[in-house]
């Protein structure tokens, strides 16, 4: 079975852990949009496509799969899940399976205000969570919040655009750099302009990671809970589990 790596980047190991585990049964293929990705180097194939937001992405996927008989593509960037959940079906119609979740499972963990409301819906603790400035001073005037507080964007990755604030002159700055960081990248493409930013009380502590393990039917096999003690470009780098 041919597999294609999406988006690979600098994920040599994971490479090297799927040809691995083929064993010469199929062949380990990576696509991204940067020719000096250094995994492309690792793998059997490589492809350079355009950014997984412009048009043509999903056909060039696809027919990257149908010319080189590939079978599933495991994408490895979160920026590229929501286009391709929205396209599995497409996918599947030419005989290839993404390893992606619905849609709608996507867009809650990709926007951090719903996952704020899913999580308080089933009782999980949450930060304070607030949409504007306003809000949070009127929180702490009632002393149910306090500084310092954070400062990022509700569609984020790698703690893009993320800041501390300690004060309410820092606050409305934040605010408001945050809103314009937005509006020139990647994420504009899906932000509500009127609502894309979130501020939440700063939690100090250790943060800790739990992987899921399901098959290729969803059906679920099991967790590992992970310690991180570091971190690099918004993926773990350093652990205990």
């Amino acid at each position: 079975m041919n597999i294609l790596l999406s988006c690979v980047g600098r994920r040599n190991y994971l490479v090297e852990y799927f040809r691995d585990e083929l064993r010469g049964n199929g062949f380990v293929y990576g696509s991204d949009e940067a020719s000096t990705a250094p995994a492309l180097e690792s793998c059997d194939k490589s492809f350079i496509v355009p950014s997984s937001n412009s048009k043509n992405y999903i056909d060039k996927l696809i027919n990257i799969c149908i010319d080189n008989n590939i079978k599933v593509i495991i994408p490895l960037n979160d920026l590229e899940l929501l286009t391709l959940a929205i396209n599995k079906k497409l996918f599947l119609d030419n005989g290839i399976k993404v390893i992606v979740s619905d849609s709608k499972i996507i867009e809650i963990c990709n926007d951090k205000w719903k996952t704020v409301k899913l999580a308080k819906s089933i009782g999980v603790p949450t930060p304070n969570s607030f949409q504007n400035p306003g809000q949070a001073i009127e929180s702490i005037k009632q002393d149910e919040t306090s500084f310092p507080l954070i400062v990022k964007p509700r569609l984020g990755s790698a703690s893009f655009g993320l800041q501390v604030v300690y004060d309410v002159d820092q606050l409305f700055v934040a605010f408001e750099n945050c809103k314009y960081l937005i509006s020139k990248s990647f994420f504009a493409n899906f932000a509500e302009p009127n609502s894309s930013v979130i501020i939440q009380s700063f939690l100090e502590g250790f943060e800790y990671g739990l992987d899921i393990f399901n098959d290729l039917f969803g059906k679920y096999h099991g967790s590992i809970c992970k310690k991180k003690l570091r971190m690099r470009g918004g993926e773990t780098d350093k652990a205990t589990t």
